[in-house]
């Protein structure tokens, strides 16, 4: 029986045809496509298992795949960029219009001072709006003007016999752009004489006037400072006094390639809303930077460079041996040192340090070395105010991320080491002042 039934297999199942269907041959089968077909038997075929090759897409096609993936790529980062620089109040501050201060100036006749042009109005008050940013809120600086038209308190005069006076005098750092009277270089100075001589009464004047250089100070001196008798003159210098409206500048200077790239770009320092008319490719910019965080962060660093460039390039080519603006520096102190108080010692020169690279890759060491050649030739006492400020991150002495005045911080840390220095000058004073008191004289 096994036997039998291993022998005989169980026939093939045979599907039945369709309904309606005649059946006929069984199709062939195409060794190419395993299909059947006239003249070969269905069965397997090597190109069966082999895949069919895709055509390859062109190569714009390709390119501009590629193109598309990268440009969503960088949409979604600088999306996130944005986000993340909004979640955690990252960016800079809106500036505020600098305009305010022209409401506390003066233009001086030509013939009633000769070299001054312009000086503070007596009585003037102005006020400038620093706008916060995150955590910083706004801060207002308020301007008033005396009277006796100096940033300062009345001061009587004559003199009375027992002040020690002294005359601070520059321009817009002495004055102190950027921060409250009290804390201005002259404020803070009085404040450390007067602690480290307490039995002296001594005054400083601020007789500080923004936007004005060594020529038109020497003017001022003239014209309104000699009424108060100083004692003592501190002529505070900085880098842009070989620079101003009085000074003519050669015809072959020109502008420099990265003003003229600020000027193309529509760049600034900050934005503002501004009331009248703009360049059309700034107020373009501004748009943008009003409505992007990320666009008006990265309009400022480019400013910021582009703008630490110009004034590098412009300062050292007006402190240029040849320059007409050093020769304006020279003429002025040579003038200081003629007079009086110069011969007698009591005219100390010093230059407040333009708040930049503060270490040994200081741009303007050149031109503080010929300042203090000259004061040497002129047997003026001279002293740089960088000492103090030396490894200090400039950003951090600045008024405002907009204006780089020194703030009350940096005053502070000058006057300090300044001090240090003028304590022996207004002591001998003080002993002389009390000499004459007590001979009655």
């Amino acid at each position: 029986m096994i036997r039998a039934h291993l022998a005989s297999p169980t026939p093939p199942m045979i599907d039945p045809p369709h309904r309606g269907a005649h059946p006929g041959p069984a199709a062939p089968h195409d060794p190419a496509l395993g299909q059947a077909t006239p003249g070969h038997p269905a069965g397997p075929s090597s190109a069966q298992s082999a895949p069919v090759p895709r055509p390859r897409p062109r190569g714009w096609r390709r390119a501009l795949r590629l193109a598309l993936l990268c440009f969503v790529a960088l949409v979604v980062t600088l999306g996130a960029v944005e986000g993340a620089m909004r979640l955690f109040g990252m960016g800079v501050p809106a500036r505020a219009p600098m305009s305010q201060t022209r409401l506390i100036r003066m233009t001086v006749p030509e013939d009633v001072a000769p070299g001054l042009w312009e000086t503070l109005s007596p009585g003037g008050e102005s006020s400038i709006l620093y706008p916060g940013h995150g955590d910083v809120p706004d801060r207002t600086v308020r301007y008033s003007i005396s009277a006796q038209g100096l940033r300062d308190r009345e001061f009587a005069v004559p003199k009375p016999p027992w002040v020690v006076r002294i005359a601070l005098v520059g321009d817009s750092v002495a004055y102190g752009t950027g921060v409250n009277a009290e804390d201005s270089l002259p404020k803070q100075l009085e404040t450390r004489l007067r602690k480290a001589l307490p039995g002296a009464r001594i005054e400083i004047l601020n007789c500080g006037v923004e936007a004005t250089n060594t020529s038109q100070q020497v003017a001022l001196a003239r014209y309104r400072l000699l009424a108060f008798d100083p004692d003592l003159w501190l002529w505070c210098v900085t880098i842009p006094d070989a620079s101003g409206k009085n000074i003519p500048r050669p015809p072959d200077w020109g502008e420099l390639p990265a003003q003229r790239w600020i000027t193309r770009l529509g760049l600034t320092s900050g934005r503002w809303e501004s009331a009248g008319p703009q360049d059309p490719r700034r107020a373009a910019v501004m748009k943008v930077r009003g409505v992007s965080v990320l666009a008006d962060t990265l309009c400022h660093m480019v400013y910021a460079r582009l703008k630490g460039s110009v004034t590098v390039a412009s300062y050292r080519r007006d402190w240029d041996p040849t320059s007409p603006g050093f020769g304006q520096v020279q003429s002025a102190l040579t003038e200081l040192a003629a007079t009086p108080a110069g011969a007698a010692g009591r005219v100390r020169v010093a230059l407040y340090p333009t708040l930049t690279t503060l270490n040994e890759r200081y741009p303007f060491q050149g031109e503080a070395a010929r300042l203090a050649a000259v004061c040497e030739g002129l047997e003026l006492p001279f002293l740089h105010l960088i000492e103090p400020l030396m490894g200090l991150q400039a950003p951090s002495l600045h008024a405002h991320p907009h204006d780089r005045h020194p703030n009350a911080h940096c005053h502070g840390l000058v006057a300090e080491y300044w001090c240090a220095e003028l304590v022996p000058v207004v002591r001998e004073i003080a002993r002389e002042r009390q000499a004459a008191l007590a001979s009655g004289n």
